[in-house]
């Protein structure tokens, strides 16, 4: 067994059959090689947008590059099982370019027809920064909309995130504020956010923090 993202080769036997040869039966074993293949998404049903995922009840195929190949894995719309730790009815949907996965399935050269395919959900991070634009505009003083899905971009010293908040899936905290939303996420407000981030840069968050400035005497 490799460690890290690589290939682990299980082979099994399996008695096939039992022919009668000469009044004593006889076993024919066959091998079975059945490979586990770990690592990032790189495509999608032949797409490399980060980001892009597979559609929920219907085949299609990920490539799946590892340390010695880059194996197409072969999904089926009821063959395949998927599982993803916190997702209560995973799917296809689930497999995106960028993820992290790790698929079973016999292999035939640099092609697995998955029988179940394990999708890891990435860790989150908390970033910290000064708001650059919300929902696309850089106008100082534009803010979200409170109760609406939206993204703002948060620059940091290596790259710049696209921060998606949910219209109720993200929540919000600001010091001082009963019922903060995103409303109060404004250019050039310094939040924390909090999210698995994906490929690209991209943040789901879970809380956002605004930071209010510091008071000043006067």
């Amino acid at each position: 067994m490799r460690k890290g993202w690589g290939v682990v080769l299980v082979v099994t036997a399996a008695t096939t059959a039992a022919v009668l040869l000469g009044g004593v039966a006889s076993a024919t074993t066959v091998r079975v090689r059945t490979h586990h293949v770990s690592g990032t998404v790189s495509s999608v049903n032949g797409s490399t947008t980060p980001g892009l995922c597979g559609r929920a009840g219907t085949g299609g195929d990920f490539t799946l590059p590892t340390n010695s190949s880059t194996y197409t894995v072969d999904v089926g719309a009821t063959s395949t099982t998927f599982k993803e730790k916190g997702v209560t009815s995973p799917s296809f949907a689930n497999v995106c370019v960028g993820d992290t996965v790790r698929a079973t399935g016999p292999a035939s050269t640099d092609a697995i027809p998955a029988a179940d395919v394990v999708v890891t959900p990435p860790h989150p991070q908390a970033l910290s920064g000064t708001v650059a634009s919300v929902d696309g505009s850089g106008t100082p003083g534009a803010c979200g909309v409170a109760g609406r899905a939206g993204d703002f971009t948060l620059p940091t010293k290596n790259t710049t995130y696209t921060v998606d908040v949910g219209a109720t899936s993200t929540t919000f905290k600001e010091k001082g504020m009963s019922a903060p939303s995103f409303a109060d996420v404004c250019v050039g407000d310094a939040v924390r956010a909090a999210g698995p981030v994906s490929t690209g840069g991209v943040v789901n968050a879970t809380s956002v923090t605004v930071i209010p400035p510091h008071s000043q005497a006067l």
